[in-house]
């Protein structure tokens, strides 16, 4: 799952399953930080997910439009049509929660 080189978590990705949570409260902002550290260790969809969670929280909906933008998930896909509603891109969001 999510292992460093040495086949090891890093300690951002040990703590932020457990801990981002208590983050992710507006302000979101320390919560946002801890999931870009965790991004730049390991850019999976997952921790993707984690920052546009942020985001949203912290009313940035453009920044999670463009972080999700070509996500597969249904999860990702979900919370990118979430921030195309806030967005007003109605065609957008509608396309992405046709996908299968």
């Amino acid at each position: 799952k999510n292992q460093s080189i040495n086949g090891r978590m890093s300690i951002i990705e040990a703590a932020a399953p457990r801990d981002l949570g208590e983050f992710i409260k507006p302000p979101a902002q320390n919560g946002a930080f801890l999931a870009e550290r965790l991004i730049a260790e390991n850019d999976t969809e997952e921790n993707r997910i984690l920052l546009a969670d942020c985001h949203l929280m912290d009313g940035k909906p453009y920044k999670v439009y463009h972080l999700l933008k070509n996500c597969k998930s249904e999860i990702a896909r979900y919370k990118y049509a979430v921030a195309c509603l806030k967005l007003k891109k109605f065609k957008d969001g509608e396309k992405a929660l046709q996908k299968s």
